[in-house]
């Protein structure tokens, strides 16, 4: 059933992927997936689905999953081959060898997972240190929520003259503690997260169409994550892309407002007579119409 469906969709997943990479502003994230391998009785190995997000400030929303092998950077050089842009990412290795490998691509860094070794480290510990960390991050993101509706141009000038300041005394403070921390502990590590990936973390400086985070992206995974405990691996590896190709076109559907599955249903009834040049007007993007 799976396989079938997905085998009929599979020239709108590809449509959705080149709406993916016309876009300036691209997320990145990947998690892990049982794949079953076939030339060994059977038995399962560990592959890794992709999730590649549109930028929330670049036009409807397009969520699109790749299921690979490896966690490599030739994975996501593979997907976006030709694409030149912003990519919003974690502090994973593969994401700035694919960036030093192809220079139109420049990357942003995710505040939400800088904070995160602070906020757990306060958690854990109540250090002082890492409650200040996590002030300081607040106020980049109480900003970034007071001018979140303002045109892309408007939120570039707005984090020029008062997030600036913010990320300024942020890194002037982190310089300062990190000599002062005992290397290899939990404070010590956040510091250094954040200052090795300034250059990153600093960019939606320059582009209110960049975010502060991969907060975006995360979200799709989760979805995936839940999903994974019912059905657990995926048979095959052309089993593991049918199914990454369906998941993208339904997270999209939700991510547009519209309901996933009558989405679904619509389509595949329609797929058969529809006429390929008109095959993007299927798509389940802003102003996709139900037939009947």
């Amino acid at each position: 059933m799976v396989g079938a469906a997905g085998a009929a969709l599979s020239p709108l997943a590809a449509l959705l992927h080149r709406e993916l990479i016309n876009r300036p502003v691209v997320h990145a994230d990947e998690t892990t997936l049982k794949i079953l391998n076939t030339k060994k009785g059977g038995k399962s190995c560990s592959g890794y689905l992709w999730a590649y997000v549109s930028g929330e400030r670049t036009g409807p929303s397009v969520v699109c999953f790749d299921c690979r092998t490896g966690r490599s950077h030739e994975y996501p050089e593979n997907w976006l081959q030709g694409w030149g842009g912003t990519l919003v990412v974690d502090g994973h290795k593969a994401y700035r060898t694919l960036a030093n490998k192809v220079p139109e691509i420049t990357l942003a860094g995710c505040w939400s997972h800088a904070r995160r070794g602070f906020a757990d480290l306060y958690k854990i510990s109540k250090d002082p240190r890492a409650a200040i960390a996590v002030k300081k991050i607040a106020g980049l993101y109480r900003l970034e929520k007071k001018i979140s509706s303002r045109p892309v141009a408007k939120i570039r000038q707005w984090r020029q003259r008062y997030a600036r300041p913010i990320l300024e005394d942020l890194w002037s403070w982190l310089e300062e503690q990190e000599p002062q921390c005992s290397p290899g502990r939990a404070l010590h590590k956040a510091i250094v997260y954040a200052l090795s990936h300034r250059v990153e973390l600093s960019r939606f400086l320059e582009d209110g169409a960049v975010p502060l985070d991969n907060n975006v992206c995360e979200r799709a995974i989760k979805n995936v994550v839940l999903g994974r405990k019912s059905w657990l691996f995926a048979g095959s590896q052309m089993a593991g892309e049918r199914a990454a190709q369906i998941m993208s076109l339904l997270e999209t559907a939700k991510r547009n407002g519209l309901e996933p599955h009558a989405w679904l249903t619509d389509v595949l009834m329609r797929l058969p007579e529809w006429p390929e040049e008109r095959l993007a007007e299927l798509l389940p993007l802003e102003g996709f119409t139900f037939s009947g």
